[in-house]
């Protein structure tokens, strides 16, 4: 037995939530709140150091699989070979 919500339904609660969307943004004050700038920084802060962090870890990784490389690991063996791929 399948439950669908008929039109009527979606279009009333559409509404509904509208309408107290609205009544909620002009009877509270959320934007004079004191130090909402400073949070909004933090937050934006947070995501940034968050994004950088991730792509330094998928390099770390992309990197221990390239020395994890047979090939890598016989360059690395050899002590010239080694120096002229650290230089």
């Amino acid at each position: 037995m399948k439950c669908r919500f008929s039109y009527v339904f979606i279009i009333v609660a559409s509404i509904v939530s509208i309408l107290l969307g609205a009544l909620v943004f002009n009877f509270t004050s959320f934007y004079s709140f004191k130090g909402f700038d400073k949070a909004l920084d933090g937050v934006l802060l947070f995501s940034s150091t968050s994004i950088s962090l991730g792509f330094y870890g998928a390099c770390l990784s992309v990197i221990a699989s390239i020395f994890n490389n047979k090939v890598i690991r016989e360059i690395i063996q050899e002590k010239e070979e080694k120096r002229n791929l650290l230089s």
